[in-house]
């Protein structure tokens, strides 16, 4: 059968091993959705900037005013912006959307709808939306990036990537989940073991100290308090309590054994002499008469005597009130000797 020390540490073990499992789990789903963000905000930084240089140049961005998404930029810059890849959206200040990648524009209608809804709470700080496309039944990561300046009216570029670019498990994972975290287990389970072999020893010596106490003629030992039972002072303090309540009713029961022998040894000794002066040949019919009517007496008073030790007894276990009793010696001024 395993020991407790074991059982623990096995328990500690497994409840750490959860842990870490759940920590490295986490910590990868987040670096992944990250390294897909780097991604995305990369391809969405590399649009901006077509249209910024284009802009900058004196080359004109918008070609048409006309609501059709993709005929309202200059088809050179559509030419430039269709070499970079993922999904790019790019929206003017009117909210309206002038330009879709191949991505988006392969995409069905019910996700081309969920796509612009979603597109239109997307934040413009930088922070990555995830949602999922019934199509591509699958998640799809969008970052925002405003253009500065408005160039030709344009806004911002929504630039998104599908969540499989993270698939794999990046290197540093893959290290600490064979190298790193193998080894924390090890080194915990080994100083939980330990830790708790310290602990095993304290309990066995104050198990010890206890055991060395067997009968009433010892219980005036205490356990002591060292550097090995420092971390059990309550329980150490707890049992010495203990002991010192239990040495105090032992004590009592000894004074209470000697007056009780004390009080019937008298009588006994009264009713031994009555006895044998009833029984000498040379007592008379009226001696002998007198001797057995004081040995009746002292076998009353010892009736009385033992009547109250059961009244005693009787208080101790509960059964009877205590404050009616009446130790043996208390009524033996009403017996004549």
């Amino acid at each position: 059968m395993l020991s407790t020390r074991v059982k623990l540490t096995a328990a500690f073990v497994a409840g750490l091993v959860a842990t870490l499992f759940l920590a490295v789990l986490a910590a990868r789903n987040n670096a992944v959705y990250h390294d897909v963000a780097q991604y995305a905000a990369a391809q969405g930084d590399l649009a901006a900037r077509i249209i910024t240089d284009a802009a900058q140049s004196g080359e004109k961005v918008v070609s048409s005013s006309d609501t059709a998404l993709v005929q309202s930029l200059s088809p050179k810059v559509i030419e430039r912006l269709q070499s970079v890849p993922g999904f790019i959206v790019i929206v003017d200040t009117a909210g309206r959307g002038v330009y879709r990648s191949g991505d988006v524009m392969r995409l069905q209608t019910i996700d081309m709808t969920t796509l612009f809804g979603q597109l239109a709470d997307l934040p413009k700080s930088g922070e990555a939306l995830i949602f999922s496309l019934d199509s591509l039944q699958e998640k799809v990561l969008f970052v925002s990036h405003t253009l500065a300046g408005n160039p030709d009216g344009l806004s911002r570029i929504a630039s998104g990537a599908l969540a499989t670019r993270a698939s794999t498990v990046p290197r540093e994972y893959l290290l600490d989940a064979t190298v790193i975290v193998p080894l924390i287990i090890v080194a915990a389970g080994v100083g939980a073991f330990l830790f708790l072999g310290r602990t095993q020893r304290q309990l066995a010596e104050i198990t010890t100290e206890m055991a060395a106490i067997t009968d009433g003629r010892s219980l005036h030992r205490r356990l002591a308090l060292s550097e090995e039972t420092t971390d059990f002072a309550d329980l150490v303090t707890t049992l010495n309590a203990m002991v010192a309540r239990l040495e105090t009713s032992f004590a009592g029961l000894r004074r209470f054994t000697a007056d009780a022998s004390h009080e019937l040894k008298t009588p006994l000794a009264v009713l031994r002499a009555d006895v044998e002066r009833a029984m000498a040949e040379t007592s008379s019919q009226n001696e002998r008469m007198v001797a057995l009517e004081e040995a009746l007496q002292e076998v009353r008073r010892m009736t009385d005597l033992v009547e109250s030790l059961l009244t005693l007894a009787r208080a101790d276990e509960g059964r009877f009130d205590s404050q009616s009793s009446c130790y043996p010696w208390c009524r033996k001024s009403t017996r004549p000797r």
